[in-house]
């Protein structure tokens, strides 16, 4: 039954990002102030193999390839990664390899890689799947090698932090009228009955990433919603 739900969100997923690839660097980048922390956070150099996943049309992916080996981008949907493709090759770089896959479903040989990374794609995945990838990401990196997070982290409104949130976000779509109300009616089903957006606690994004072997779990909250957290995979 899980595979089958997998499956079907899968498929589902796939077919929204393809849509949104024709308008997505128009409208859809947003949360500059993340990306770039994320961006800053990486300290890479140009030995460095990192894997970006989610990539989108290169936000993280094309500033990490300009001071790294090699990035492998990972996206849902091939139109994003034709454009991340484009959008490299016009600033003259060539060290960036498209793979075209689920987050769910990539593989990456043990210890290979010195980075991953991550922008508000997490989020998306089921709950089971999220402490999946972690195991998955801890595999992946080399010894001594670290994550970071990048992605909406709250829950269903349990704490005063959550609260806030959800508040806020009332608040300003309230604020736009029938478009803003109609979105809320959207966000019901998006964040609260979990179709499309699951989001979880900070809390529970450091248990999957201690589960998973991770240590020196360190998290920053950035705007709203957003947290930055990082983790590295001990050296020994």
């Amino acid at each position: 039954m899980l595979e089958l739900l997998r499956k079907t969100l899968l498929k589902h997923q796939k077919s929204r990002w393809i849509k949104m690839s024709a308008t997505w660097d128009e409208g859809g980048m947003g949360l500059t102030k993340v990306v770039d922390t994320l961006v800053d956070e990486v300290n890479c150099n140009t030995e460095s193999v990192i894997v970006d996943l989610g990539s989108g049309s290169g936000q993280l992916t094309i500033p990490l390839a300009k001071r790294s080996k090699s990035v492998y981008a990972v996206d849902i949907s091939p139109p994003m990664l034709e454009q991340l493709v484009d959008r490299a090759g016009q600033q003259g770089i060539k060290n960036i390899k498209p793979v075209a896959g689920s987050i769910e479903e990539v593989k990456f040989d043990p210890s290979s890689v010195d980075f991953v990374v991550t922008n508000y794609a997490l989020h998306h995945l089921l709950d089971s799947d999220k402490s999946l990838i972690a195991k998955s990401i801890f595999g992946w990196l080399k010894p001594g090698g670290e994550v970071i997070i990048g992605d909406m982290m709250f829950g269903r409104g349990s704490d005063s932090r959550d609260r806030e949130i959800i508040k806020g976000k009332l608040t300003a779509l309230i604020k736009r009228g029938p478009g803003g109300w109609l979105r809320i009616i959207k966000n019901v089903f998006r964040y609260s009955l979990r179709f499309s957006e699951r989001p979880v606690p900070i809390e529970t994004w450091v248990e999957n990433l201690t589960n998973a072997g991770f240590t020196d779990i360190k998290y920053e909250k950035i705007v709203a919603e957003a947290v930055i957290m990082s983790a590295n995979k001990p050296k020994q």
